[in-house]
């Protein structure tokens, strides 16, 4: 291996001022954007910030919702059979449940 006395040091400091630097940018591009606006666009965009307000402050349908009822869950926990391998001290282990269960295979 070759000596390499090139290097380079990296030094990093955070920037103190970085949150209202990002919401002083923010604020800028968002009055860019309503300034391009026509008058028809503006209300546009209100009338469909009005809509977005009434159908959020409406109760959502939970029943298309996926659910769990306790009658879902089996009262026992189903038995799985292990299989040991032994080579002096236990080298293998290998569980296996079907039907989207767990499957595990250990080298000790």
């Amino acid at each position: 291996m070759q000596d390499n006395l090139h290097t380079m040091t990296l030094s990093m400091s955070p920037d103190e001022n970085y949150y209202e630097k990002k919401d002083q940018l923010e604020n800028e591009k968002l009055n860019q954007k309503v300034l391009a606006l026509n008058e028809e666009e503006r209300k546009q965009v209100y009338e469909k910030g009005l809509q977005l307000l009434e159908l959020q402050s409406k109760p959502q349908d939970a029943s298309c919702l996926p659910a769990l009822k306790v009658s879902d869950i089996e009262p026992t926990i189903p038995h799985t059979d292990l299989e040991l391998a032994y080579a002096g001290e236990p080298s293998a282990m290998k569980a296996s449940v079907n039907d989207k269960g767990v499957y595990a295979s250990v080298i000790l």
